[in-house]
């Protein structure tokens, strides 16, 4: 039940009472069903763009053939783009099935499910984004500090390709990041205010002050739980940002000194910043948690709690495009890709 009254659901809006909530209920399930639609439609662009994109170039009497599979950052997106569409075309038909008989047509347990699914669809397509996002700045502009080689300059009209279908799947990860914050906003009306039926009152982010003697000790113990939960992501953000811009290595070559640093590799500064972000907005939160502890009280209302929710999940997807763009380049640092004819660099600065 919601604080005015009425039912919700995960990416699905129940029909009201009154005509007013009633055409908010039907422009809402609406939306709904066309951003999933074009979901379904752009993922399966997507990899079809990606997948079936081939080019072949002679090089005196060398015949050399690119294709997707060479980068297995373009295979993660064209399974990533699979998934999303199987899943969006599942929606829809439950969408359809609820807009023919006008109910909601799930309990809570299900509205559970179906946020959860949209949140783990939503860091799948921008973790499969952030890392062949990468690998195409690597092969359009190259890396002289690495001395990996413009690809694009050679394949042309493969990365022309490629780049339509990363395009694609750009929109196709922005939608879903709008699809689950939806969600998240109809699943948690289903635990507003009800007096009649329900002492408690949730908020996304915090769990409020209970009546009766056992919730306010799970109340303690979630706080708590939350509390040293952000200490250690505070901590472990500042000591990934530490380890990583303070690292350095020169190596010599015959006459020719060369020195690595993190600035070589853009994805590393991202991250780099990502993680001094995560950091300060954790030390917020945890002077939060300290204050609402001390002060025995939630100290927020629902606006602020929806937007330490949100700012949760923003912080969630900036480190997660931070952490796959940086795992895809140290995965060529390391391992090389011949295909590419790019150079394991992690031999000459382990």
């Amino acid at each position: 039940m919601s604080y005015l009254g009425v039912g919700g659901s995960p990416g699905n809006v129940p029909v009201y009472h009154g005509s007013n909530l009633k055409v908010i209920d039907r422009r809402v399930r609406l939306a709904e069903f066309v951003l999933r639609c074009v979901i379904c439609g752009l993922a399966i662009l997507s990899a079809v763009l990606i997948g079936t994109d081939t080019q072949v170039k002679e090089i005196f009497t060398i015949r050399k053939k690119a294709k997707f599979t060479d980068m297995k950052a373009l295979v993660f997106v064209v399974i990533a783009n699979g998934l999303a569409a199987a899943y969006s075309l599942v929606q829809v038909l439950r969408c359809v099935l609820s807009m023919i008989r006008g109910s909601v047509l799930f309990n809570k347990p299900l509205a559970w499910a179906i946020f959860s699914g949209d949140q783990i669809m939503a860091y799948l397509m921008l973790a499969a984004v952030s890392a062949a996002a990468q690998s195409s700045v690597f092969a359009k502009f190259g890396q002289t500090e690495l001395q990996w080689m413009k690809t694009c300059n050679m394949y042309a009209k493969f990365c022309n390709q490629v780049g339509e279908g990363i395009a694609s799947a750009v929109l196709v990860s922005v939608s879903m990041v709008v699809l689950s914050a939806i969600s998240a906003f109809s699943l948690f009306r289903l635990y507003g205010d009800n007096k009649e039926k329900s002492s408690t009152r949730w908020s996304p982010g915090n769990v409020p002050v209970y009546h009766g003697s056992n919730l306010k000790v799970i109340d303690r113990r979630v706080r708590l739980a939350e509390l040293v939960l952000r200490c250690v992501i505070c901590g472990l953000a500042i000591l990934s940002a530490v380890l990583i811009g303070t690292d350095t290595q020169v190596k010599e070559i015959f006459t020719i000194r060369k020195k690595a640093k993190f600035t070589d590799m853009k994805a590393l500064v991202f991250v780099v910043i990502a993680n001094g972000l995560a950091a300060a907005y954790s030390l917020v939160q945890v002077l939060r948690c300290v204050l609402s502890m001390i002060r025995g009280s939630v100290l927020f209302n629902k606006p602020l709690a929806w937007a330490i929710f949100s700012g949760d999940q923003i912080m969630a997807y900036l480190t997660l495009a931070a952490l796959s763009a940086a795992a895809q380049s140290a995965v060529f640092a390391k391992f090389g890709q011949t295909e590419l004819q790019w150079m394991k660099t992690c031999n000459m600065y382990a």
